[in-house]
């Protein structure tokens, strides 16, 4: 098992049980099939930008009676770098892109190397104010 996947498994296990939380995996890439004529095509699968994060999370929370009442789920991303690995520096820049474009947007998202940096980045999700 590689430094990221032992890091992405330590998420996985801190993470995966927090009631308030969803989190998936993202395994994303690109399936070649075989057509029926023969020609060789490729799909891609997951979230499937390319510089898309290793975890997609929602953290769900309820809005106060004076921001509405209701239900909510606000959209975030994890990119795990295994402590020391080196990234090439396009995908680098594309995957910091990514998760600043979806804090941005409302959500949150970061780049973490342990479990407590991944646990920072998911108490950027909003709270009800005070």
């Amino acid at each position: 098992m590689t430094p990221e996947e032992k890091l992405k498994e330590a998420c996985i296990e801190r993470f995966g049980q927090r009631e308030d939380l969803l989190l998936f995996v993202n395994k994303s890439g690109r399936a070649r099939y075989t057509r029926k004529d023969g020609s060789v095509r490729s799909i891609p699968y997951g979230l499937t930008n390319r510089y898309s994060s290793d975890l997609v999370l929602g953290k769900s929370f309820i809005i106060t009676p004076d921001m509405v009442g209701c239900l909510v789920l606000q959209f975030g991303v994890g990119e795990l770098k295994a402590p020391g690995a080196v990234t090439k520096e396009e995908r680098l820049k594309g995957q910091i892109g990514f998760c600043q474009t979806i804090v941005r947007k409302g959500g949150f998202g970061g780049i973490a190397t342990t479990p407590d940096e991944m646990e920072g980045i998911i108490c950027q999700a909003l709270k009800p104010p005070s």
